[in-house]
């Protein structure tokens, strides 16, 4: 039940899955797996219809095509036995075995004995002497009846002339017997012969209702519409009056103009058989027609088959299991439905428990249930979760207070720490010698550069930049021992290299964990304008000439303060002139980083000094930290930015 969330996540392109996310669990559960059951009762309906629709198919053309051959048998019979009949008469009338008077009695027990017999006609050459010329004989009311028929006509007639031109017997479209039933009737001729030549035809007829009356469908089962079409294509019989001796074939084929009903003419004429599902746009549209040939007289025998018809059962059948489908998820949604709630009632109470829980009240009672496995281990994880909240915020409120009271130390540290750091002030301390401007942003509250700046003596003026490895507290309390070890010992050493050095040994006998110091100490003699300094290990310092033109001093005189004792420092000096700019940074400023991650660096620096004009300690410092602002990423502020500028004015006097 947890992974559902996890499978609606899966499926969630659904928009009516998105929606069950924000309804309740019982909702999701219940409409989830009807929907999911939903699924696959389409699906395995649809499949079914799918497959028992061919199943379906080939049962419908097995018992279309058996109602077919079973219509041509009967009617196949039913015209044999008047063929045979034709021909025993015939044979009769050749040997010369019967005269006038006798012929006439066979006549009419043949008509009497066969009901599907409705005439005979006897027609000689009208051009034969000594025989009558054509007599029809047709029983009415049990009598015989015998009409002649006009010498002038009856040759021309279809039944008689195309046998004694073929020589060939056959059965005749249907017509209108005018001298015998006065019914549309088929007839069979055969041509008589006597001394090797045709003297005539015997003419058997059927009523075309006896045809009619032959061909049928299984009312029981309404299996289709039964179809008999002569050798040329014309309806005989049809459940469908209108088509009965109005059209053919190849008539409707011609005005729907539709190829395929005209290539299913051609295979009946043709004797062919087949089954083949109609298109098209006329009455026999959606319907598939079973078609087959009667051998004795030329003509087809179809029957049509809706496709209504041959999946009624089927539809029913998927109609009856939709329901029942339905009435199952209803079912299942119901058992569903009140199974959940079962399940929900200690869930509510669990939950309401753990919302007192969140809220602070960590002396709730978290209820038990003993119903299922799964909802008792949540209830232990959760009284576990209680438990360990309730230890989490003491610890928290205690590791806050801690915290706090670390933060107010650290902002007296950095109060002390700014205080420290020689002020800028407008008024001279030094005179009218020097002009002095520095600049310290730590990267936290409180850092580990350093400047610094004082007088020794009446004529001597030390300063100093340092930057201490490391942040934080332990880098800033490291300052400011530098810082009060210069203060203190500045007096006692002649040179800033001794000054240096002994500052070099404090740091590595204390053992201060930060004691990585890089610094540039320098003495100015007031009177003379002679600046000594020394160099541990950090960022070159720069004179600025009043011509704007400027002198770096890149030479080191020693490593870094603080790492080994007893070390040698060297110095330098130099004569500074009047408006001389001494430029000092830590390399906050050299390292200051881009977004594309380049450094500021000693180029560019330089190119921002070479850049100043009018010189004003001030106004050095301030464009030096602009320039490497602009440049920089402030995101990318990792270390301390100090600057120190001192302009020697000039000696004192």
């Amino acid at each position: 039940m947890a992974s559902l969330p996890l499978l609606l996540n899966t499926r969630g392109l659904c928009p009516m899955l998105r929606r069950l996310r924000s309804k309740s669990l019982t909702y999701q559960v219940v409409a989830f797996i009807s929907l999911f059951i939903l699924l696959i009762t389409v699906v395995q309906i649809s499949v079914t219809h799918f497959l028992m629709s061919g199943v379906m198919r080939a049962n419908a053309s097995n018992t279309v095509s058996l109602l077919v051959n079973e219509n041509i048998n009967r009617i196949e019979g039913k015209l044999s036995r008047i063929q045979l009949l034709a021909r025993n008469i015939r044979y009769s009338v050749q040997a010369g075995l019967i005269t006038g008077e006798q012929f006439q009695l066979m006549v009419a027990a043949a008509l009497r004995e066969n009901p599907d017999i409705s005439s005979l006609c006897m027609a000689y050459e009208p051009s034969i002497q000594n025989q009558p010329r054509a007599q029809v004989y047709f029983v009415r009311n049990t009598e015989l009846v015998v009409n002649i028929l006009n010498p002038e006509e009856y040759p021309y007639e279809d039944w008689y002339q195309i046998p004694i031109m073929s020589g060939e017997q056959r059965w005749s479209e249907p017509w209108y017997d005018r001298a015998g039933s006065q019914t549309l009737i088929s007839s069979y001729s055969i041509p008589i012969i006597s001394n090797g030549r045709y003297i005539g035809i015997l003419r058997l007829d059927t009523q075309l209702s006896k045809l009619q009356q032959m061909i049928s469908t299984d009312s029981r089962q309404q299996i289709g519409k039964m179809l008999l079409l002569t050798n040329n294509g014309t309806f005989v019989s049809s459940q469908i009056d209108s088509l009965v001796m109005n059209y053919g074939i190849f008539s409707l084929a011609e005005e729907y103009n539709d190829e395929e009903l005209r290539k299913i003419g051609q295979d009946m004429i043709y004797g062919r058989s087949g089954v083949q599902k109609l298109g098209g746009k006329h009455m026999f549209e959606d319907y598939w027609i079973t078609y087959a040939p009667l051998k004795s007289n030329g003509w087809s025998l179809a029957v049509l088959m809706s496709e209504r018809t041959i999946f009624r059962d089927l539809n029913l059948l998927t109609l009856i299991q939709g329901i029942a489908s339905a009435i199952a998820f209803l079912l299942l949604a119901v058992i569903l439905l009140l199974r959940i709630r079962h399940i929900n009632k200690p869930l509510s109470a669990l939950t309401a428990a753990v919302e007192r829980v969140g809220s602070g009240d960590f002396d709730t009672v978290i209820p038990h249930s003993s119903d299922f496995y799964e909802l008792q281990m949540l209830t232990n994880s959760f009284e576990t979760m209680r438990d360990s909240l309730s230890d989490y915020i003491e610890n928290l409120r205690k590791t806050t207070e801690e915290k706090n009271r670390i933060m107010t130390e650290v902002l007296f540290a950095s109060t002390i720490q700014r205080n420290l750091i020689p002020r800028n002030v407008s008024t001279n301390q030094f005179h009218d010698c020097l002009r002095i401007h520095g600049i310290l942003e730590p990267a936290g509250d409180i850092g580990g550069d350093l400047y610094d700046y004082f007088a020794i003596d009446d004529n001597t003026f030390c300063f100093a930049i340092a930057d201490v490895v490391g942040k934080g507290i332990v880098a800033a309390m490291t300052m400011t021992m530098v810082s009060t070890h210069i203060r203190a010992k500045g007096a006692s050493f002649q040179t800033p290299q001794e000054l240096a050095a002994d500052l070099n040994n404090f740091l590595c006998s204390n053992n201060i964990e930060s004691n990585f110091v890089t610094i540039i100490l320098g003495f100015i003699d007031l009177k003379s304008g002679r600046l000594s300094y020394t160099n541990a290990g950090h960022v070159p310092l720069f004179i600025r000439k009043a011509n704007n033109q400027y002198q770096k001093l890149a030479e080191t005189h020693s490593t870094a303060l603080g790492v080994f004792p007893n070390l040698k420092i060297g110095g330098s000096s130099l004569q500074l002139d009047p408006t001389d700019e001494i430029i000092l940074v830590t390399d906050g400023i050299t390292e200051s980083m881009s977004s594309s991650e380049n450094f500021f660096g000693i180029e560019r620096l330089e190119e921002t000094i070479a850049k100043l004009q009018n010189p004003n300690p001030e106004t050095t410092a301030k464009a030096i930290l602009s320039a490497a602002r602009k440049f920089s990423n402030p995101d990318k502020q990792y270390d301390d930015i100090t600057i120190l500028v001192i302009e020697f004015s000039h000696p004192k006097h």
